[in-house]
């Protein structure tokens, strides 16, 4: 990941030393910002490399004197026989620039910060490296009261799909959108009925407008990226027993994304400021309450246009 520094009318090398042990090679990544213009290169060094070598190395690549630069490791000037430390943005400055990186503090409490985030990702997982940066700066602001953060593999902007442990509730972090979840219900719609015959039903089917004159936003999905979704089992994912026990590929299942709808943004709009905790975790979790019936209502709507279907191959289709 590149460390983003902007700069204006400044020259200097921002460096994040990545270490594969798989190929014994260090692989460290340069962004170059000189005059608003950013390049990024790619050099190669020894498993423990001294400053030096990474200097020298670097050098090369820039076609500029080792002599006339320093690497810097959180505001210190690392001897040229010192051993790079691992995990670290190192910064090469050319003797007529000001070192503008971290600070030794900033570097504690750096480390504070990526003690107490976790990111759930993996090889076939991609998660884009400023929602990363917005979950460290969330925790970064709140170190008194953030113990824990743990960004799961949907993880995206703002940051969403994050799980946090505080000792007070922070309600900018759930904004509006309190109590957004996943449901997923088990349905009697044969997983062979095509998709044409979807849409005939489902033509029939408003989501954005409720059924109770009372609460006109139960029942309804609401905007952004909130769906109902009827999906098929694929057979030859690796599934638990437990899991092919719940999830038979003979019927589809219907997933529903949703939250609060405007609810939210009334309970965050009293409660923003933070003064009364009590108060909003009372409202928040009536709303999560509120939010899990939702679902479940958006799904009865759903599946109602399915009852009394007559498909060939199958059983008949209902919730």
């Amino acid at each position: 990941r590149f460390t983003k520094d902007h700069q204006v009318k400044t020259s200097y090398i921002n460096a994040f030393v990545d270490f594969r042990s798989d190929f014994l090679v260090i692989a460290m990544f340069l962004e170059v910002t000189k005059n608003t213009n950013r390049s990024c290169v790619v050099v190669k060094v020894g498993e423990t490399p001294t400053a030096r070598e990474v200097t020298i190395a670097a050098c090369n690549k820039f076609r500029t004197k080792p002599s006339k630069c320093a690497l810097y490791c959180f505001g210190r000037a690392l001897d040229p026989d010192e051993i790079v430390p691992k995990g670290v943005s190192v910064w090469l400055v050319y003797d007529n620039e000001v070192y503008q990186g971290p600070s030794a503090e900033e570097s504690d409490i750096d480390r504070e910060v990526k003690s107490r985030v976790t990111i759930l990702d993996g090889e076939d997982v991609w998660i884009d490296p400023e929602a990363i940066e917005q979950l460290h700066a969330v925790v970064r602001s709140s170190l008194d009261n953030i113990s824990q953060a743990v960004g799961m593999p949907d993880l995206h902007h703002g940051p969403t799909g994050v799980a946090i442990l505080s000792k007070r509730p922070i309600p900018k972090l759930p904004g509006y959108d309190i109590g957004c979840g996943m449901a997923l219900f088990a349905t009697r719609i044969p997983s062979s009925l095509s998709r044409d015959a979807v849409a005939r039903r489902m033509s029939r089917l408003d989501l954005d407008d409720g059924e109770d004159p009372a609460d006109p936003h139960m029942g309804t999905i609401g905007g952004g990226n909130h769906f109902a979704e009827l999906l098929r089992v694929d057979e030859s994912f690796p599934m638990s027993e437990e899991a092919r026990e719940l999830l038979d590929p003979r019927f589809a299942v219907l997933l529903v994304h949703s939250g609060s709808r405007g609810h939210g943004e009334r309970v965050f709009a009293a409660h923003a400021d933070g003064a009364d905790p009590e108060g909003y975790m009372r409202d928040h979790m009536s709303l999560v309450d509120w939010a899990r019936r939702n679902r479940a209502a958006i799904a009865r709507r759903f599946l109602a246009q399915f009852h009394g279907a007559d498909e060939p191959g199958g059983d008949e289709p209902g919730g």
